[in-house]
């Protein structure tokens, strides 16, 4: 019997084999890996060594650009470049719909705005445009100064040692509570925070779910979050009930808007909504911001130009306790391309999926309905051909009208553009306003080098001494 259930085994192991690595009818060239697990652990090596692009650079070269491999659990072909970045955003809705992994998409949940398609994601999209166009942000400009006023003065006020990567994730996972959800109590915050650590971990993880592991803690988290989220959501909901108001936080937009029927948007899309917005909120720009930091450390030289680019912006004030106005960040030129060059040397997101909803033909090669479909900034962000001396960092790259279009798309593009890439640069930029005027910084550790977990990071969090300017 056991014999005969080993050589069972064994059939259906060969059986899985043949089908996975035999010929198939005009697919893409590659390799899917071991049944399941694919190549997941080759690329999360890579991945953790800010070195993703070269998983995608070996295979682009052997197989000619256009490849198949498997990832987090799902057969995927990657369109490399700027011609598949530019075919995938130009055919959403058309050949292909957002798709996210597995285990993101049920982390993010089922409601959110990330995770649908068609129809159902330009209605939420134009939900949370109210809230993230530019002229609703310009609104929210005057709060969010305050709060990077305070927190500086607050948190990095003495001449100091300070590590950075913490406060910075402190600054903005409290921006996004205020400013998303009025939640003002540090406190409340902090005990936010928390299963949120975990929560953000699972996003790059098999969907294995089993005690022990990322993605089994991570939906754990999930779930004390909207916990907490619960009473925040109820008692605005009395609020609003008692004084509707025009100034109004993403909460409100999302518990005062109605479909086409007239009627309210659910509980459990509001839940899944505001825990993206939480999530994209925060990751991407304390990541971009920490790792602009770094940068900016390590080349003091364009550090001190961004101050003299900010020395004149405060120069046009009549008051010292001025706040921005929404032309003063169109005019931080220089700050916004050491922002985008640190974003290309270590991207805070890799990319995205998209899912084929028909068989379809691209660069040669055919795409059968329902695979996966992937688009990633590691596939040029580090070519000589798009970017010169790409380990050089160069904030001049994106002067003017920076590189090609479809090179450097680190926001996505066409209609699943990130929609808050506006709110993430003019947080960033108003905090490097104020941090840039108020202190100057040298490293503690020389050459401190990048870590990376879901997104990179500096390995000891970047401590600094501080001086007042």
């Amino acid at each position: 019997m056991i014999l005969l259930l080993g050589a069972c085994f064994l059939l259906l192991i060969t059986t899985i084999f043949a089908i996975r690595f035999s010929p198939s009818s005009n697919l893409p060239p590659g390799n899917l890996g071991w049944p399941i697990v694919g190549e997941t652990l080759q690329f999360l090596a890579l991945f953790r060594k800010n070195k993703a692009y070269s998983f995608f650079h070996e295979r682009m070269a052997k197989h000619g650009g256009v490849f198949k491999t498997s990832l987090l659990g799902s057969p995927t072909i990657v369109m490399p470049g700027p011609d598949g970045n530019k075919f995938l955003f130009s055919q959403e809705n058309k050949l292909v719909v957002g798709c996210w992994p597995p285990s993101t998409a049920s982390l993010l949940g089922p409601r959110s705005l990330a995770v649908q398609t068609g129809q159902e994601h330009r209605r939420l999209r134009e939900v949370f445009m109210t809230f993230l166009s530019s002229q609703a942000l310009g609104r929210y400009l005057p709060k969010l100064c305050l709060l990077a006023q305070s927190f500086l003065q607050s948190k990095w006020n003495e001449e100091a040692v300070v590590t950075v990567a913490p406060l910075v994730q402190s600054f903005v996972f409290s921006a996004a509570c205020n400013l998303f959800l009025s939640m003002d109590k540090e406190s409340d915050q902090e005990l936010l925070l928390v299963p949120f650590y975990k929560f953000v971990k699972g996003m790059m993880s098999l969907p294995v779910h089993f005690p022990g592991t990322r993605y089994y803690e991570a939906l754990k988290s999930r779930e004390a979050i909207l916990r907490l989220l619960d009473p925040v959501i109820s008692a605005r909901k009395k609020e609003l009930l008692a004084n509707p108001t025009d100034d109004r936080d993403m909460l409100s937009v999302l518990l005062t808007t109605c479909d086409e029927d007239g009627k309210l948007i659910s509980e459990n899309e509001i839940e899944d909504n505001v825990l993206l917005m939480l999530f994209a909120g925060h990751e991407t720009v304390f990541r971009a911001l920490t790792i602009t930091m770094k940068m900016l450390t390590d080349n003091p030289h364009w550090k001190e130009e961004l101050y003299q680019e900010h020395l004149e912006i405060r120069a046009s004030k009549s008051k010292p306790d001025y706040v921005l106005e929404w032309n003063d960040l169109r005019k931080m030129k220089l700050t916004w391309c050491s922002v985008q060059e640190s974003m290309r040397l270590y991207p805070p997101s890799p990319g995205a999926t998209r899912k084929a909803t028909q068989e379809f033909e691209y660069a040669g090669y055919r795409i059968p309905e329902g695979y996966k479909l992937m688009w990633s900034v590691n596939t040029s962000r580090m070519k000589d051909e798009f970017f010169p001396e790409p380990q050089k960092f160069d904030p001049l790259r994106f002067q003017g009208n920076g590189p090609a279009p479809y090179v450097f798309t680190p926001f996505g593009g066409g209609p699943r553009t990130c929609p808050g890439n506006e709110f993430a640069k003019m947080e960033m930029l108003v905090f490097l306003h104020y941090l840039l005027l108020s202190h100057d910084w040298k490293p503690v550790i020389t050459n401190e080098g990048i870590i990376v977990e879901t997104a990179p990071l500096p390995a000891h969090g970047l401590p600094v001494k501080l001086s007042k300017r």
